[in-house]
């Protein structure tokens, strides 16, 4: 039994793809959103973290802006919310997003 619970601690340590379990994580725990986006049709929350890995330009922006309690709101008009959903899947799923450019 202790070989077990050893084994499976140094599997989650030293997993494959940690990125995907880590992206998976904040994906599954809305309660960590800290970050608004409102889009044409709606608004919705993610990850400052997750945007800031992919933008260094959002990256820059949002460490100006951030306060460590706050939810920070950004407009992108031209986008629908529809699309903006796509992409965070997308992006959480850490799939190719070359399809967004």
């Amino acid at each position: 039994m202790m070989a077990d619970t050893i084994s499976n601690e140094y599997h989650k340590i030293h997993s494959e793809e940690p990125r995907q379990s880590i992206l998976q994580h904040l994906q599954h725990h809305p309660s960590d959103h800290d970050l608004m986006i409102i889009c044409r049709d709606g608004s919705l929350m993610t990850h400052q973290v997750v945007l800031a890995c992919v933008s260094p330009m959002l990256r820059s922006e949002m460490s100006l802006m951030s306060a460590a309690d706050d939810i920070l709101a950004i407009s992108m008009p031209d986008m629908t919310k529809d699309h903006l959903a796509e992409f965070l899947a997308a992006l959480y799923r850490c799939e190719d997003l070359s399809k967004f450019s």
